[in-house]
């Protein structure tokens, strides 16, 4: 007998939910969840579409699946729909969506009759499942879940509960946000794990996250808050090193790892804390020690994992992208090994193509900017002292000619042709 897929099964299941009562709703959805746990990306993406929102929907307004269960549901998928970055737009295409608008702002208006918890829970689905448009809810869901996070006790048995929300909070990207909305609570909740650690890895990253995304708006006035005052540069050093050194599992027999509640993936956590220091490489006018040791950790952690985890690596490389954006990172990028760590890739002959092109394109635009003529003195002298020392590398790793050669092809849109063909670009440059 053939076994049924776990995608049909999940079918099966939300097909049943009409027929049942409270409790059977619930255990199903529990079943539910548990199947989305198992799934990838595609399989996530191709159950999760508008046509199923807007079934959930229907069911909701004939009274054929209650409020309490629904959320149960898509707070669990939206939880996953940010953690794994796999970003579903069915929501916000379906009915649904002003569903938890209405059900938000009504409410919102209640005053003795307000159910604070649900209030918590309605906002927390709505913005887990929105992907990159603003809403005019934030001035509500905001100040509420800011205020559920810092009232809660500190106990494991809450923790959960103010991950999801500070993780929800974490989905607002780089729109402005008036600074009252948020600033002091955010503030707060930082301080009071640097001090206490209270809060689980996958919260302090959202809580921190939340913040950094406000310094796409602002960051002239942000800088000082973000680096100075709160140390985001050191605290995202800091947490990429603890991930990657996986100490605090030494010493535990497999039964004991599998039994032990982690918060969360630690490869989907060190992704997110990679973003961060992007955005960190991207914003910061002043680049410190500080900054260097950070650029170092993301070295060590593209060392560490790209050969084993392609995604991780990838994000290391965006920050080295970022950082190369600037001339002054050219010193830091040659300071922290990263220049070494990428020439060392190269020779990796199980490398995508793609990616390969990706770090060609790179060093050639590195030795365009580095040929530009600089107005200012020392700055020319920086310029030619980083060249050299570059070319240094470049040529100890054989790899000199080869960026040239890349470099003055007229036709660059030909290498597309070789990836279609199935030529290699080794055989084409090396």
């Amino acid at each position: 007998m053939q076994e049924i897929s776990p995608i049909s099964k999940f079918n099966e299941l939300f097909s049943e939910l009409e027929d049942c009562d409270e409790d059977e709703q619930r255990q199903k959805i529990e079943e539910m969840n548990e199947i989305i746990d198992k799934t990838n990306g595609k399989e996530f993406i191709s159950v999760f579409s508008e046509k199923l929102f807007n079934k959930i929907n229907t069911m909701i307004e004939e009274k054929k699946l209650l409020w309490g269960n629904a959320i149960l549901l898509l707070k669990h998928v939206g939880f996953w729909n940010i953690l794994k970055a796999i970003w579903i737009c069915g929501f916000e295409k379906s009915l649904l969506i002003k569903g938890f608008e209405k059900m938000i702002i009504e409410e919102e208006k209640k005053k003795e009759e307000k159910d604070e918890n649900y209030l918590v829970d309605l906002c927390e689905c709505y913005l887990m499942h929105l992907s990159l448009q603003p809403s005019e809810l934030f001035s509500i869901c905001v100040p509420c879940l800011l205020k559920f996070a810092l009232k809660k006790e500190e106990s494991k048995e809450t923790q959960k509960e103010v991950e999801i929300t500070l993780l929800a909070l974490s989905n607002i990207d780089n729109y402005e946000l008036k600074k009252e909305l948020f600033l002091d609570e955010i503030k707060e909740i930082i301080k009071n794990h640097q001090e206490h650690y209270n809060l689980t890895r996958l919260a302090y990253q959202s809580v921190c996250a939340f913040l950094v995304n406000r310094f796409h708006c602002d960051y002239r006035e942000m800088e000082d808050l973000i680096v100075n005052e709160l140390h985001l540069v050191k605290e995202a050093t800091r947490e990429m090193e603890e991930l990657i050194s996986f100490e605090e599992y030494e010493g535990e027999s497999e039964e004991e790892k599998e039994e032990s509640e982690r918060e969360a993936d630690e490869g989907y956590i060190l992704i997110r804390w990679l973003c961060i220091s992007d955005d960190l490489f991207c914003c910061c006018g002043s680049w410190n020690e500080d900054i260097l040791g950070l650029m170092k950790c993301v070295t060590g952690v593209y060392r560490a994992t790209n050969e084993w985890c392609n995604q991780i690596g990838d994000h290391c490389f965006y920050c080295f992208k970022s950082v190369g954006r600037r001339i002054e990172g050219y010193d830091l990028l040659l300071k922290s090994g990263a220049i070494d760590a990428v020439l060392k890739e190269l020779w990796r002959k199980t490398l995508y193509q793609d990616i390969f092109r990706d770090f060609l394109m790179s060093f050639a635009n590195l030795w365009r900017s580095l040929d530009e003529k600089r107005d200012e003195e020392m700055e020319e002298k920086k310029r030619k002292v980083m060249k050299r020392k570059i070319l240094e590398r470049l040529e100890e790793e054989g790899f000199e000619d080869c960026i040239n050669r890349f470099r003055y092809c007229v036709f660059v849109r030909y290498f597309d042709t070789f990836l279609t063909n199935g030529t290699g670009i080794y055989d084409v440059l090396l």
